[in-house]
């Protein structure tokens, strides 16, 4: 008896250690994973969504000026974009710095505004002079936001993924080992006996795989990721692409390890029909 309540109980601490470990190997290979990040941008065309938004941006400030949208031709391309975001992730992944360059931007808005008041024979007076560099500063800063939305967010998730990658390869040792362990302590106490040992395994992969699917569920029902905006719309689209992601595979997992406990229960039911040890 004492052997069946101290199988249980590592049974279940043994789920609680799988189900870490399940979570712990996705996010290490996901969100904290460089290279799957700019995978997912590529994916939702997220570069293409950054410049409608900030075209949306500078329309908002264009009204009010007096001017058209022929002062935003040429201030900026597809590449600057890229390779602001590439300076971001740089922050976020490699712990350096970044600042968002906006010289040739402001330069050609700049050319652009001066070739616009040229051609519409407009008189400038001081006010207005102001009123166009307060146009301009707006529109540096409506891009800076589109791209990079808070320098102090970044700085903040940089620190925070540097200070995890730091303690990650010990928590990988701990994480990962802790399973085998127990599993190795259930087969000792229960050395007598692999049906036995099978059926703590079954109970084990199916607790785990049923905690996967838990999670797929609780999605579905109440989170409702498609209506949560975080940030702003681009950056929750790509977070809702790769909340999906993550469960899809904890819903492959628990499908696979739901799969293996039944295979285990019917190998457990087998085996005690016959017997592999006897009592001497």
């Amino acid at each position: 008896m004492a052997k069946k309540i101290v199988s249980y109980i590592l049974s279940f601490l043994c789920v609680g250690c799988v189900v870490t470990s399940i979570l712990f190997f996705i996010v290490t290979h996901t969100i904290l994973d460089r290279s799957y990040v700019e995978e997912q941008l590529e994916k939702i065309n997220y570069y293409e969504q950054l410049e409608k938004t900030i075209q949306e941006g500078f329309g908002n400030h264009i009204v009010q000026s007096g001017m058209d949208e022929s002062v935003f031709d040429g201030i900026y391309s597809k590449e600057k974009i890229r390779g602001d975001m590439k300076c971001i992730l740089d922050v976020i992944y490699d712990h350096q710095t970044c600042n968002i360059d906006t010289t040739s931007i402001y330069q050609k808005l700049d050319e652009n505004i001066s070739h616009y008041i040229l051609n519409k024979n407009i008189h400038l007076t001081l006010t207005l002079k102001e009123q166009i560099e307060s146009f301009k500063n707006t529109i540096i800063e409506t891009y800076k936001n589109s791209v990079l939305y808070s320098m102090r967010t970044v700085d903040g998730l940089g620190k925070v993924i540097y200070k995890v990658k730091q303690i990650i390869p010990l928590l990988q040792c701990i994480i990962y080992s802790l399973p085998f362990v127990i599993i190795i302590s259930l087969i000792i106490i229960n050395r007598k006996s692999i049906s036995r040992v099978m059926h703590y395994m079954s109970i084990i992969l199916f607790a785990s795989g049923g905690i996967c699917f838990v999670a797929d569920l609780y999605n579905i029902i109440s989170l409702k990721i498609e209506d949560t905006i975080i940030l702003n719309d681009n950056i929750s689209i790509f977070l809702q692409v790769v909340i999906k992601d993550i469960l899809t595979k904890l819903n492959i997992v628990g499908f696979v390890s739901i799969l293996l406990a039944l295979l285990m229960t019917i190998l457990s039911v087998i085996m005690d029909k016959e017997p592999v040890f006897k009592k001497s």
